[in-house]
């Protein structure tokens, strides 16, 4: 088993480098290989050009590195700073190329999401990242207790990303378990496009008749 740890921060001594080492602990001591990635605090944008539609890979080329770490790997635990009551925009904007690039590698695969502020604005930054995961029929681990860090001190915290872990290590485990028992996937069922203009019109529409 392989867990790929991604921070968002690039202060290889700050908070949330301490958060996904008190992770990094738990996944060593269960047996499991982890990798780690820092996402760099300045990223391109997806501006939906279409390029990576037909060669599979961002034109910018820096997320090559990326796209083989996560195929190989079983799950992923994601660790962003808050900034203005959200995740790092730069984290943002390399997962809207990532999924808009090659989503397939993230498929089924098991995920986890840490947030690390000072005050405000620690849930939200859970939920930009999240977000994501929502398009790659992905498996969300949770603990006990969302996992919000403040940084040194806060033993909730370290609790919640222990917790976080542990049941990251489960779901993954699950998840192999499940596809050595050739057990059916759910289907990927993605047909119907709604255009609310559309359904706005025929509301009208109705109200005329």
């Amino acid at each position: 088993m392989q867990i790929l740890l991604i921070s968002a921060s690039e202060r290889s001594d700050g908070a949330t480098a301490a958060a996904l080492g008190i992770a990094k602990g738990v996944i060593e001591e269960a047996g499991a290989a982890c990798k780690q990635y820092t996402a760099p605090n300045r990223s391109y944008a997806c501006s939906g050009c279409g390029a990576c539609k037909r060669s599979g890979f961002c034109i910018h080329g820096d997320l090559d590195p990326l796209y083989e770490l996560i195929s190989e790997s079983d799950g992923l635990m994601i660790a962003t700073p808050t900034h203005y009551c959200g995740a790092n925009p730069a984290l943002s904007a390399t997962l809207s190329r990532l999924f808009m690039s090659k989503i397939d590698i993230f498929k089924r695969k098991p995920a986890a999401f840490i947030s690390v502020g000072r005050r405000a604005g620690l849930f939200p930054a859970l939920a930009d990242s999240e977000r994501f995961f929502s398009f790659s029929a992905s498996p969300i681990a949770n603990g006990v207790y969302p996992a919000i860090y403040y940084g040194s001190g806060d033993t909730e915290g370290e609790e919640s990303i222990v917790s976080l872990t542990e049941n990251l290590l489960w779901l993954i485990e699950a998840v192999t378990l499940m596809k050595k028992s050739g057990a059916s996937e759910p289907c990927d069922r993605r047909s119907a496009r709604t255009d609310l203009r559309s359904l706005i019109a025929l509301s009208h529409q109705g109200k005329e008749e």
